[in-house]
């Protein structure tokens, strides 16, 4: 099969380029000049939204204003700009920026509808792509349904039958379209309102206007602090993991709460909400629960396959006990404890962190001499279980913990 041409890549920026405010100013501006849209130079330019962005393909303006807070911090720290309004119609109706945008004499707003929300290029394209193979699937059973019957048509599918847009059909079934490739058939991406509508929305209802979505105005920052809350008691009692500790966004939205998840990152982030709220980064709480992980199966494999030696060497007076090879931990099927060596920096390290001897594999001789100190394992999972259980028994609404600074994993003193 023929070759596709690769798309150029945009020139990368440079290292740190989007942390600094001023970068993302002059790109907001920028992206305005190239749609045709005038900004004021004394005013802060005007934050798009996301859909807009994405149907412009600016991903890496999307990815900075998300990364650096979100929508509304990144207006507070450009002095008080405005924001278009996520929901299209509010948008249209409000936003001059998205009315000049709209004129019938601007170029850039060729398929932008007053009535249809943007849509992506990637994201019409696999629209379309869905139709498509749904178009060659039915094809398929009606020329197998015709031989089988002996037919020429038979009681197969018939193409009426077909639930599809009749603008796809008729580039599929087009004689002169046979020869097409895919390429060319998803060349029809300058589709009318009426196409995109059908291929969006094809149950007929938009997500927008579901029952169970919030209210305009609901989201403020007391409610927003209020709800992780609510979600953090409903992951403690399902997971058993302390409610001060913040959960990761992915996780949020596997739960079937998306629209908390995008509270977050319009409100500022996951590091603001700990902040305001008083909790624990999922970083942090994920390294401590990993690092417990580690202690836990590698002492259960100690046990297990180096139980005889390590009493033996006990009775010997030798104080340390052999770490085990990673090529005998995948061979004995501990994959997981395999993982968790190389992600705390493979054999060599842990083993050194740990007061534990390992046999040189090779003549790098970079961590001999490095010593940690004396270190116990069974007493670090006591102690660890010990600060787990402390946290557990905390609640981020009610503990004397004050708002404004992000909760850590401390070590307990020794008045406990």
């Amino acid at each position: 099969p023929k070759q596709k041409r690769r798309k150029l890549k945009k020139p990368k920026r440079p290292r740190a380029f989007w942390k600094d405010i001023n970068n993302i100013e002059s790109e907001l501006r920028l992206f305005w000049t190239s749609i045709n849209v005038d900004i004021p130079f004394t005013d802060p330019p005007p934050i798009p939204n996301e859909a807009l962005l994405n149907h412009f393909e600016r991903h890496d303006l999307r990815y900075a204003i998300s990364n650096n807070g979100g929508r509304v911090v990144i207006a507070e720290k450009l002095g008080g700009a405005n924001l278009i309004p996520g929901k299209w119609s509010d948008a249209v109706k409000d936003s001059k920026e998205i009315q000049c945008l709209l004129q019938p004499d601007n170029p850039a707003g060729a398929g932008l509808s007053y009535d249809i929300p943007p849509i992506a290029p990637f994201v019409k394209g696999k629209l379309v792509k869905g139709q498509v193979k749904k178009v060659k699937k039915s094809m398929h059973e009606l020329i197998l349904k015709s031989f089988l019957t002996g037919e020429e048509t038979g009681d197969g599918i018939e193409l009426d039958e077909i639930n599809f847009p009749n603008e796809i059909a008729g580039i599929v079934m087009n004689d002169d379209s046979l020869e097409k490739s895919e390429d060319d058939i998803l060349g029809i991406a300058n589709m009318n309102e009426e196409i995109i509508r059908e291929l969006r929305y094809p149950a007929g209802e938009r997500w927008a206007q579901q029952d169970n979505r919030k209210p305009r105005g609901y989201w403020n920052k007391n409610v927003l602090v209020s709800e992780v809350y609510e979600y953090l008691t409903y992951a403690k009692e399902t997971k058993g993991r302390p409610s001060v500790w913040m959960a990761r966004p992915s996780e949020i939205s596997e739960e079937g709460r998306d629209d908390l998840k995008q509270a977050i990152t319009r409100f500022g982030g996951t590091d603001y909400i700990c902040e305001i709220a008083g909790l624990v980064p999922p970083k942090e709480w994920i390294y401590f629960e990993s690092q417990l992980e580690l202690f836990l199966l590698l002492d259960a494999y100690l046990t297990k396959h180096h139980g005889d030696e390590n009493a033996s060497n006990k009775r010997k007076k030798e104080s340390k006990t052999f770490f085990p090879k990673l090529l005998d931990i995948q061979k004995n099927g501990h994959g997981r404890l395999y993982d968790l060596v190389m992600d705390f920096g493979g054999r060599k390290m842990v083993a050194t962190r740990l007061d534990m001897e390992y046999q040189a594999q090779t003549k790098v001789e970079i961590f001999q001499g490095l010593s940690y100190g004396k270190f116990d394992l069974k007493f670090a999972i006591k102690l660890l279980f010990f600060i787990r259980k402390e946290m557990v028994e905390l609640d981020p609404s009610f503990q004397g913990h004050q708002g404004g600074t992000t909760r850590h994993i401390q070590m307990p003193s020794t008045q406990y």
